[in-house]
């Protein structure tokens, strides 16, 4: 008699739980709904992990875009998250009226050097980098980095003309990353580096390894 009683107990007060945890999960359900935004409904959340595993942000906000237009809403896990793909609302979040924007979805790496990156924190710690970086970016400095942009385009158009006179495929992901890696190592650490030739360099194998961590999955779940 005693035994029935505790299973009957212990199952009422799982199923408590459950019911629990299934509130929990559904709190935010219509979020959404009640703000007049499109939306994708919440999913499993072995579904959501499974599609940050198969397919890269790109493609998610790519398809999220071409469901539910250039603003939608999203979930991560339970908790709403809207998707902006507009360019005047971007510029408006981000420069106009960046002052009733300022954060940003908090993310720690565990590395001392990422975790100050101007785009992780948040802040006083925010404004002092912030005021430490700007003479980095006046219009004269932007002017001398567009000249050395434009030496590694032409590194680029070479690239693009050996493709092309072999009339071989490219992977165009590869080469403008390589493209990217030459632009940031040259304006950015005045080294010069030949990531496409090169691609073992020391400095292009090791900015690589820095930003393979940087997964759908790890961006989502740092920041919890």
């Amino acid at each position: 008699m005693f035994v029935d009683i505790y299973y009957a107990c212990a199952i009422v007060l799982i199923m408590v739980l459950l019911s629990i945890v299934k509130w929990y999960l559904a709190r935010n359900d219509n979020y959404w709904t009640k703000k007049g935004i499109p939306y994708t409904p919440r999913q499993n959340f072995f579904v959501f992990l499974f599609k940050l595993y198969a397919q890269d942000m790109g493609k998610l906000i790519k398809n999220l875009t071409k469901e539910h237009g250039r603003v939608a809403g999203t979930f991560e896990g339970s908790s709403p998250s809207v998707m902006v793909a507009e360019p005047d609302l971007l510029r408006d979040i981000l420069v106009k009226d960046f002052h009733i924007f300022p954060y940003r979805n908090p993310m720690k790496t565990g590395d001392d050097i990422a975790d100050k990156m101007v785009s992780t924190v948040i802040g006083e710690d925010w404004k002092r980098i912030r005021t430490i970086i700007t003479p980095a970016f006046t219009s004269k400095r932007m002017r001398q980095i567009s000249s050395i942009m434009n030496d590694c385009s032409q590194t680029l158009i070479g690239v693009c003309e050996k493709y092309s006179n072999k009339k071989e495929p490219v992977d165009v992901k590869s080469m403008f990353g390589a493209f990217t890696m030459d632009v940031i190592a040259s304006s950015a650490f005045g080294t010069k580096v030949d990531s496409h030739n090169d691609p073992q360099n020391e400095f292009v194998r090791r900015a690589r390894e820095a930003f393979l961590k940087f997964t759908p999955l790890f961006v989502v779940f740092s920041g919890k």
